[in-house]
């Protein structure tokens, strides 16, 4: 007699729960479903493998029998499922990773470049799935390893290795009443219908609902979603909000769809992740060290900036520009970088900084000046793919290593009161706003330039801390 293996792996699952509910949310399909599939094996074997009663599901002698062999048939065929699936990839040197979504974010060709240097000849197959299945293909064996976001369902029978930290932003449609706030409280959202993951995406969906961060209050869905394409359209037509990685709004662009910040809600996680049968495989732990060498240990350095470096730096300050366009600052996101001549000034005189990465390629830059006997940040920006991993505060600590050196009373800065990665940024990195009556004569030249160029449409503010 042959037996479909799904129907053993979802005998376990049950017999594991001893609850249907329970069950179908691991194996992300309706109760339902799983009470056919059930019913199914039930009748191919020809004996009754559970009792059912309203508290639950209670295996049989049949079922108990049953339960002691079956993990060990779904290992034992999932380790050959695995090994016959992996020789086909090594014999054509195929490292089969799959992805939901924007994967590692900017950082998924670093990655990818830095697996390539350790398996030279070795090409890496992408394999993106919808939002069905979390694991991205990895808990039936469909891929090697897997870069996904945290948590999922299933998570804890898998390895994960935590590679990124980000916000949960908003996704709205641009005409929503609250598309022009900076910022938006998550309770402000919980009336709010939601576009959601399918139904079999099990508590993944729950997750990105944020069901227990509302208080009790219950989610009103709006409109089912299976992938990007579907989630995007039916938020611009307003079917609903949806909570989303701020990745998302780098990856993302959609005319009619808006990203803002959220406070009152638990951030997002990317983690590289694979099946404990891989354990033995080098292959796979060289990705995964691939992974941790980009992400996890956040390997820049920070140096004096040389004349080579120049060009570099424009880039970065046209990248770091772009977040600004979501923000509606439109002329800040498109204003021109500074120009070679001044870069070179700050360069040539010492007051400029840079932070590398293990190539020794810029990916953040700080350039300085001294306004009334203060060291000021006249810039510091950092590229969107290092973002959130300490390197502008670590640029501007080196910065206040500097000042003390030279025996400096205070660091100084203007930026704009309510970007969130501006003055409330600074703030945590120990700087205060200043009021009117405190800023000195340089500080006020400082802002009647910046009032010429333009910036004062949106408001700024002066900062300053003391060393």
């Amino acid at each position: 007699m042959d037996v479909d293996t799904r129907l053993l792996r979802y005998f376990a699952v049950v017999a594991e729960e001893a609850h249907l509910t329970r069950a179908a949310e691991r194996l992300f399909i309706s109760q339902p479903a799983l009470t056919k599939q059930i019913k199914q094996l039930e009748a191919q074997l020809g004996v009754e493998l559970f009792t059912r009663s309203r508290t639950g599901m209670a295996l049989t002698e049949a079922g108990h029998a049953l339960a002691e062999r079956v993990p060990g048939v779904l290992e034992e065929w999932d380790r050959a499922l695995r090994d016959t699936r992996g020789a086909a990839g090594r014999a054509a040197r195929v490292l089969r990773v799959g992805f939901v979504a924007s994967a590692a974010n900017e950082s998924t060709q670093a990655i990818i470049g830095s697996f390539a240097r350790r398996r030279p000849g070795w090409r890496v197959e992408m394999r993106q799935t919808d939002w069905s299945d979390p694991t991205a293909g990895l808990a039936d064996g469909q891929v090697d390893v897997a870069l996904l976001r945290l948590p999922f369902p299933g998570q804890d029978g898998l390895r994960v290795e935590v590679l990124i930290t980000e916000p949960r932003w908003v996704a709205l449609a641009a005409s929503h009443p609250l598309a022009e706030s900076a910022e938006i409280p998550f309770r402000a959202l919980w009336d709010e219908p939601f576009v959601a993951t399918p139904p079999e995406s099990g508590w993944w969906r729950d997750y990105w609902l944020a069901v227990d961060e509302r208080g009790g209050r219950p989610v009103t869905i709006g409109v089912v979603a299976r992938n990007p394409d579907e989630w995007l359209t039916a938020i611009a037509s307003g079917y609903g909000v949806s909570l989303t990685p701020e990745a998302t709004a780098r990856f993302y662009q959609r005319p009619g769809v808006v990203y803002r910040p959220v406070t009152g809600v638990s951030p997002s996680r990317v983690g590289v992740a694979w099946a404990p049968a891989a354990d033995g495989d080098a292959v796979v732990r060289d990705f995964v060290r691939a992974c941790l060498e980009e992400l996890r240990e956040g390997r820049t350095r920070i140096r004096a900036a040389r004349a080579g470096d120049l060009p570099l730096l424009q880039d970065v300050e046209r990248a770091a520009g772009q977040p600004f366009r979501e923000m509606g600052m439109v002329e800040v996101a498109e204003d021109d970088p500074p120009s070679l001549a001044e870069l070179t000034e700050y360069q040539r005189a010492g007051a400029a900084w840079v932070a590398v990465g293990a190539d020794d390629r810029p990916v953040a830059y700080l350039v300085a000046d001294r306004v009334d006997g203060c060291l000021h940040v006249e810039q510091v920006s950092v590229h969107p793919a290092q973002a959130r991993r300490g390197v502008g505060r670590s640029l501007l600590e080196h910065l206040a290593e500097v000042a003390r050196g030279e025996g400096v009373p205070a660091l100084t800065l203007t930026t704009f009161a309510d970007v969130p990665w501006n003055a409330p940024y600074y703030e945590r990195c120990g700087f205060r706003r200043l009021g009117e009556d405190e800023l000195t004569p340089g500080l006020r030249a400082v802002r009647e330039r910046e009032a010429a160029h333009g910036l004062d449409r949106w408001e700024r503010v002066c900062m300053r801390r003391d060393l």
